[in-house]
C-alpha cells in the first residue's frame, strides 16, 4: 500500500504544467524484442506476393457471374442469420459459368444452375446435384489452385460458394463481390482443409457466420497480401475460424468489414495463429472486437495497424481466455468503445504488450488498454490522447497481474477517475508500475486530473 502511494505522489508532481507535443520517443529502457516463436514483417510488406513458380496440383480459372446485387451495410453489424441469406432465389441468378483446368482433372459437384454450361468446362468432371443450392460449388478430397479467377453476384442456399471438403487449395489473383452463403459468403472450408489466399480480394459478401472465408474443424488457413472491403456477418465479418489447427494472416487490409463479434476477424478455439503487419480501418462489431475477435486461440500479433475501429467491448481487438498472447509494435488510432476500451481489452489472458503506440483512443473503462483477471507484461507502450468516460483515461485493471515498465503517457483524460492510470489490485503488488513517464494528464479543467487511482 505505501509503495503505490508513493507511485501516486511522484506521478502526480510531473503533472504541475501541460506536457509539450509528444514525442514519439519512448522513455525508459527499450523492451527487447519479440520472443523467436513471434514472426517478424516479411521483407515483401507493402508489395504483392510473387505467385508461386509451379503449382502443387491442377491449376484452374473459374468465372463465376450471378445476377446478386446484394450488398451488406458496413456502418453497423447487420443482423445476419443463417436464414437470412442466401436464400438460392433468382436474386442470384447464373448468367456466366466457365471452368477451365490444366495439369490435371478437378471433380467438381453443383446445383442445377450449371446443367447449361458445364459441357463447356475444361479439365473438370461435374456431377449435377439436385440437392445442392443452384449456384454453389462442392469440392471434396481434391487438390486445386484457382488463379485469375472472379466469383460475383452468387446467392446460394449453401455452406459457401465454393464448399470445400478434405480438399487442399490455393487461391492467387482471385475476387469474390457481391457474393452470399447460408455460412460463409465466399469460401466454405471444413473438415481437414487447407486453403491458403494471396493477392485476391472479397468486397461486399455476405454470410450467416462469416462474411467472406470460414475454416473450422482441424484446417489450415494462410492469408497473405489481400483485400476485405465491405463484408458482414454474424460472427467474423470478414474472416472466422472455429477449431481451426492453424490461422496465418499477413500485410493484408480490412476496410469497413462488420459483425457482431469481430468486424474484421473472429478466431474461436483455433490451435495457434498468426496476425502480422496488417492493417485494419473502419471494422465494426455490434458487440467485441471492432477489428479482431479472439477466444482461446494462442498467438501473435506483431506490426498491424487499427484505425477507426468500433465495438462495444474492444473497439479495435477483444480476447478473452487467451494463453500466451503476443502483442508487438501494434498502432492503435480512434478507435472506440461504448462500453469496454477502444483499443485492446484482455479478459483472463496472460501475455505480453510491447512497443506499442495508442493514441486518440476512446472507451469507457481504459480508452486504451484494459484487463480482467489477467496476467499481462506491458512494456515500452506510449499513450497519448486518450480519454475514457469512465475510469482510467489510458489504462483500466482488474483482478489483473503483470508490470507496466517503461510507458509514456501524455495528455490521457478520464471523466471519472484515473487520468491516466485506473488500478483496481496495485495496492497488492510490487513494482506495479516502474519507469513510466506521466505528463498533464487534464485536456479540460473539469476532467479528472488525478493520473493514478488505486481502490
Amino acid at each position: 500500500m505505501l509503495h503505490c502511494m508513493a507511485v501516486f505522489v511522484l506521478l502526480t508532481a510531473v503533472t504541475a504544467a501541460p506536457a509539450p507535443a509528444p514525442s514519439s520517443t519512448l522513455s525508459g529502457s527499450p523492451a527487447a524484442g519479440p520472443d523467436a516463436s513471434v514472426p517478424t514483417i516479411p521483407a515483401n510488406a507493402g508489395g504483392p506476393v510473387a505467385a508461386p513458380s509451379s503449382f502443387s496440383g491442377p491449376t484452374c480459372v473459374f468465372t463465376l457471374i450471378g445476377t446478386s446485387k446484394t450488398v451488406g451495410s458496413p456502418a453497423a453489424a447487420p443482423s445476419v442469420t443463417a436464414s437470412s441469406v442466401g436464400s438460392g432465389s433468382t436474386s442470384g441468378l447464373l448468367t456466366t459459368a466457365n471452368i477451365s483446368c490444366t495439369g490435371g482433372t478437378i471433380s467438381v459437384t453443383g446445383g442445377t444452375a450449371f446443367r447449361s454450361f458445364s459441357s463447356s468446362f475444361k479439365g473438370v468432371t461435374f456431377s449435377e446435384d439436385a440437392n445442392t443450392p443452384e449456384t454453389s460449388l462442392l469440392l471434396a478430397g481434391q487438390t486445386l489452385n484457382v488463379v485469375n479467377s472472379v466469383f460475383q453476384g452468387l446467392s446460394t442456399g449453401a455452406n459457401g460458394t465454393l464448399s470445400l471438403q478434405n480438399t487442399s487449395a490455393s487461391f492467387y489473383n482471385t475476387s469474390f463481390q457481391q457474393t452470399n452463403g447460408s455460412f460463409a459468403g465466399a469460401i466454405f472450408a471444413t473438415p481437414n482443409s487447407a486453403v491458403s489466399v494471396m493477392n485476391s480480394s472479397f468486397t461486399n459478401n455476405i454470410g450467416g457466420q462469416a462474411g467472406a472465408i470460414y475454416m473450422g474443424d482441424q484446417s489450415l488457413l494462410t492469408v497473405t497480401n489481400s483485400f476485405f472491403e465491405g463484408n458482414s456477418a454474424s460472427q467474423g465479418g470478414a474472416i472466422a475460424v472455429t477449431g481451426a489447427t492453424r490461422v496465418q494472416i499477413e500485410e493484408s487490409e480490412f476496410y469497413d468489414n462488420s459483425a457482431k463479434n469481430g468486424g474484421g476477424v473472429y478466431m474461436m478455439g483455433c490451435g495457434s495463429s498468426s496476425v502480422v503487419g496488417n492493417y485494419f480501418e473502419g471494422n465494426a462489431a455490434s458487440v467485441s472486437g471492432g477489428a479482431i475477435y479472439q477466444q482461446n486461440c494462442t498467438g501473435n500479433n506483431v506490426g498491424n495497424e487499427y484505425y477507426d475501429n468500433y465495438g462495444q467491448n474492444g473497439g479495435a481487438f477483444w480476447l478473452n481466455s487467451v494463453s500466451g498472447a503476443q502483442i508487438y509494435g501494434d498502432v492503435f488510432v480512434n478507435n472506440t468503445a461504448k462500453n469496454g476500451t477502444g483499443g485492446i481489452e484482455m479478459n483472463t489472458v496472460d501475455g505480453s504488450v510491447s512497443q506499442c503506440k495508442f493514441n486518440s483512443n476512446k472507451g469507457a473503462k481504459g480508452a486504451a488498454l484494459y484487463e480482467s483477471n489477467s496476467q499481462v507484461a506491458v512494456t515500452s507502450c506510449s499513450f497519448v490522447s486518450n480519454r475514457a468516460t469512465g475510469s482510467g483515461g489510458a489504462v483500466y485493471r482488474t483482478s489483473s497481474g503483470g508490470d507496466l515498465t517503461g510507458a509514456v503517457f501524455t495528455a490521457n483524460s478520464a471523466n471519472t477517475s484515473g487520468g491516466v492510470i485506473y488500478d483496481a489490485q496495485c495496492v497488492l503488488r510490487r513494482h506495479c508500475i516502474r519507469k513510466a513517464s506521466v505528463e498533464w494528464s487534464a485536456l479540460k479543467r473539469n476532467q479528472q486530473a488525478t493520473p493514478v487511482e488505486y481502490m
